[in-house]
């Protein structure tokens, strides 16, 4: 991840969003990714999963959207920009 760059205590609700994400508790892990996002409004991993956790939850186009903005912020990772 790279959430190195975020606080410790953002990092920590990152970690948290994933673990609940895992769990399949995708409700639960929607606000603690738009808190990382709050204080990072570009943060590629909370994007990522944001995205995942909308998917999960049936709205496709937000997932979408978010996953964009997460690839775009990866642009210098070749696999993601194929």
């Amino acid at each position: 991840m790279m959430a190195d760059a975020l606080p410790q205590s953002t990092r920590r609700q990152l970690e948290r969003a994933v673990a609940l994400l895992r769990e399949g508790d995708a409700l639960g892990a929607r606000p603690l990714l738009q808190a990382v996002l709050d204080v990072d409004a570009d943060q590629p991993d909370a994007l990522h999963f944001l995205g995942v956790a909308h998917h999960v939850l049936g709205d496709a186009p937000a997932a979408a959207v978010l996953i964009r903005r997460a690839l775009a912020g990866r642009k210098h990772i070749p696999q993601f920009n194929l």
